[in-house]
């Protein structure tokens, strides 16, 4: 968890405890003052509506951005690819093209709520032709998994998607991944190795 959540959940609990002691003085004096129940009763709305505002509407806002890859959008003619990790994995993403004359990164998305991060790549054309996106997500130090996208840009310079594979670094074994992109898709094995050579390294 970052500093700022931390410091949320910390202020919370004070926060609590100061509402809890505060309702029960305020309803062992309202029986000589029957008004102050209803004082209590107007504190205790307030605060669950500042907890549902400071924190379970930010939560819904983070879930409810889309994750399914890839994100077209036809208004922009751009594609939005999101991965999803934690502060606490050190999660991040590394993106490798089998050329570099046919999209661009137009913008890099981040969202954060407490430990949970949501982040990737925007695409948007630059000429017409096709090229393999390959975003590795990097958990704990090591490869979790990638994500091979083959993007097209036709004559009138629309971006789509053509194919997209899950790679699953578990089930073709670490060893195997740098052999497998390159035999399946248009990289130099020798790019991937040097560029995960830390990562494939370790056992």
């Amino acid at each position: 968890m970052n500093g700022a959540g931390i410091i949320l959940v910390f202020g919370i609990f004070i926060s609590a405890i100061i509402i809890v002691i505060t309702l029960i003085v305020l309803l062992v004096k309202s029986a000589k003052k029957p008004k102050l129940r209803i004082v209590a009763l107007v504190i205790l709305v307030l605060y669950i509506l500042s907890i549902y505002l400071i924190v379970v509407l930010p939560e819904k806002r983070f879930e409810k951005i889309e994750t399914s890859n890839p994100i077209c959008d036809e208004v922009s003619n751009e594609i939005t690819v999101l991965n999803f990790g934690t502060g606490s994995m050190g999660s991040f993403s590394v993106l490798l093209f089998s050329n570099d004359n046919t999209v661009k990164v137009s913008s890099e998305p981040h969202y954060q709520h407490y430990m949970n991060e949501k982040f990737g790549y925007t695409f948007s054309p630059v000429k017409e032709g096709d090229v393999y996106a390959l975003v590795t997500e990097i958990d704990c130090a090591d490869i979790s998994y990638a994500d091979v996208y083959h993007m097209y840009v036709d004559e009138n310079n629309v971006l789509s998607v053509r194919e997209y594979e899950h790679i699953k670094i578990r089930e073709i074994g670490k060893e195997n991944f740098a052999s497998y992109v390159a035999d399946n898709y248009n990289f130099q094995k020798e790019i991937i190795e040097e560029e995960f050579e830390y990562y494939l390294s370790k056992p």
